[in-house]
């Protein structure tokens, strides 16, 4: 009797060790809260949060621009935290500020040629000191007065757009590290803007 009432206790025990384990597994795993501010997506997690805008070359944030207008694609990272803020560089991913052409969806490139492009021993990652913001912008038409923002690179400019609808967007998926906290998001979502040339 008591062989059993062991081997059941035991049993327990292993059960609920178990579940604790897998439940703090997913502790560093979280989800985006995302909306729509005034023509731009907001988006935060924790301490950090995102704004995702489309600047004209004066830096309103708008959705409609006129054909040959150059359009500048905007990221804000804001860390609202008392501590530093390190992005890791999968923030970063082959379809960042991808834009589609939305009736045809045709793939019209995106507005850097590529990120991390100067070659450097340093970790390819973002630092955000306490209360302060990093601005990850590039123009879709390079000039000398709009510039990418390191780590994106602009090698080469772009056609100007045609007359149209497009849609852009960013990715939610990357990891940062805040208080010594490795947190990981969860997103499959990937806010989008739509805008119009006319």
């Amino acid at each position: 009797m008591k062989t059993k009432f062991h081997l059941t206790m035991t049993l327990i025990v292993a059960f609920i060790f178990c579940i604790i384990s897998c439940s703090n597994e997913n502790e560093g795993i979280k989800d985006f809260q995302v909306r729509s501010v005034d023509n731009c997506t907001e988006s935060s997690i924790e301490e950090l949060k995102l704004a995702f805008c489309l600047l004209d070359s004066m830096g309103v944030a708008k959705t409609q621009f006129k054909e040959g207008e150059n359009i500048v694609f905007s990221l804000a990272l804001t860390n609202t935290s008392k501590d530093t803020i390190i992005i890791k560089q999968n923030i970063i991913d082959e379809h960042f500020f991808r834009v589609t052409e939305k009736s045809q969806q045709q793939n019209m490139g995106t507005p850097q040629t590529g990120a991390w492009c100067e070659f450097s021993n340093a970790p390819r990652e973002i630092v955000i000191g306490p209360s302060e913001t990093f601005q990850l912008t590039c123009p879709w038409i390079l000039t000398k007065s709009l510039k990418p923002v390191y780590p994106l690179c602009k090698g080469q400019s772009n056609e100007y757009l045609p007359i149209g609808e497009y849609d852009v967007e960013h990715n939610l998926n990357f990891s940062f590290t805040v208080s010594q906290n490795e947190i990981s998001t969860n997103n499959d979502f990937k806010p989008k803007i739509t805008f119009t040339i006319n």
